[in-house]
């Protein structure tokens, strides 16, 4: 068994909160009808629901030309958007592998 000092133990558990983000930046077309924002995004970003896109408005992290806007916002000709979202939780599997080992000092 592996055994850590307590500095060590500290710095492991601020790696496993450390939270990933996607960072998005998308530039409204000149011809653009008006949209709600939450369907715009979604509709540029794949694999992204409306919900994700509506609690990155509660958040504040949804800007169009750098202020935040609600998720209802109409998005206009050349607007500049930018969202931040974390990153999906991904599971790892670590699998065991056969290995022949010559043992020199035990």
């Amino acid at each position: 068994m592996v055994e850590f000092s307590d500095r060590e133990n500290d710095k492991i558990e601020e790696e496993e909160n450390d939270e990933m983000y996607e960072h998005h930046r998308i530039e409204v077309d000149t011809g653009q009808e008006p949209i709600r924002i939450d369907k715009f995004v979604r509709n540029r970003i794949a694999n992204l629901s409306r919900n994700r896109v509506q609690n990155a408005s509660k958040a504040d992290c949804l800007l169009v030309n750098d202020q935040p806007v609600k998720s209802n916002y109409k998005v206009r000709p050349n607007d500049i958007i930018s969202i931040v979202l974390p990153s999906p939780k991904r599971k790892f599997t670590m699998v065991p592998e056969q290995m022949d080992l010559d043992i020199v000092h035990e």
